[in-house]
């Protein structure tokens, strides 16, 4: 064996074990705690609105909407889904035409409100220059009215979809593999939809800077973190503790910021993972001649400026 080959594993770690550290060096540095904090508020605020402009929409099409959130309870704590199911359960019996475009209106404010303080949250972590205002908000708004249409067009073809295979079945006998190859799409639709949702988020805040695929390994981070912290906060809550006795009737309430809260941390962290690649690998910068994009040797933490001396 060469001796090339025998070092290539201490240096893989040496490398992650680099990574790891920058990554908390800049979690402090950049103040991810308290930007996932604000996050929490306006991801808080566009919850409910978009589940009313969703919900009345996905009702107009004639699918049950409180078994298709449901389905979401093998990624979504089931405190927290219960609170979004006895919601969606409620505004189902008021007047649609009015929750259409109330909640329509609601939701494109409120999730552009939350994209806003995510993008200057990345741009911070891509070390880019943030959007101006009029532009800002325009960009923000754009993303949410994208973000909210292809979500009910992703349940549409999802339940429509179910809806053919089992018409189909009931007429033709199909093989065990393809209603087993069926059942495995449905479930890998959502995972793959966050996970090319999130890589744009990503690779709208680098500006362009960098190419698509820079942004698949912080989006793969947040996916595989996200699942984890979900499962791991409803096992922590179903078998060690229990927010009911400590906050009565605000229990769920509690959770559903806190979940939102280590959402929006390893969103903004998948970012900087990107970012730190990025530096790492040397990968050059597109549109070279404009200050938007900042080269590596460039990037400098917002906490001490370029020319300010150590304390």
């Amino acid at each position: 064996m060469k001796q090339g080959e025998r070092i290539q594993p201490a240096s893989h770690r040496i490398s992650l074990i680099k990574t790891g550290g920058e990554i908390i060096r800049r979690y402090f540095d950049h103040g991810v705690g308290r930007a996932a904090a604000g996050l929490a508020y306006y991801f808080l605020l566009s919850v409910f609105p978009m589940l009313i402009f969703v919900n009345t929409v996905i009702a107009m099409l004639r699918f049950d909407v409180v078994r298709i959130a449901q389905e979401l309870e093998y990624v979504v704590p089931v405190q927290i889904l219960d609170v979004i199911t006895d919601y969606v359960a409620y505004i189902s019996r008021l007047k649609p035409s009015v929750l259409l475009y109330a909640g329509g209106v609601l939701a494109v404010w409120a999730l552009s409100r939350s994209f806003a303080s995510l993008l200057q949250s990345l741009s911070l972590a891509y070390g880019t220059e943030n959007r101006p205002g009029v532009l800002g908000v325009f960009v923000s708004a754009i993303m949410s009215i994208v973000l909210m249409v292809s979500f009910i067009v992703l349940v549409a073809v999802t339940m429509v979809g179910q809806q053919l295979f089992s018409l189909i079945s009931e007429h033709v006998r199909l093989p065990d593999a393809i209603v087993s190859l069926w059942d495995l799409l449905r479930f890998a639709i959502l995972p793959l939809y966050a996970l090319l949702v999130v890589m744009g988020f990503y690779h709208v805040s680098a500006r362009g800077c960098y190419g698509f695929m820079c942004s698949l390994p912080g989006a793969l981070f947040f996916c595989v973190t996200w699942l984890a912290m979900s499962t791991g906060l409803s096992y922590y809550i179903n078998n060690i503790t229990r927010y009911s006795l400590l906050y009565c009737s605000l229990g769920a309430v509690m959770l559903l910021l806190l979940w939102l809260y280590l959402t929006g941390v390893t969103l903004i962290l998948g970012g900087e993972l990107n970012h730190i690649l990025i530096t790492q690998r040397n990968i050059p910068r597109h549109n070279k001649g404009e200050k938007k994009c900042q080269t590596s040797s460039e990037y400098r933490s917002p906490s001490r400026p370029r020319n300010e001396p150590r304390p």
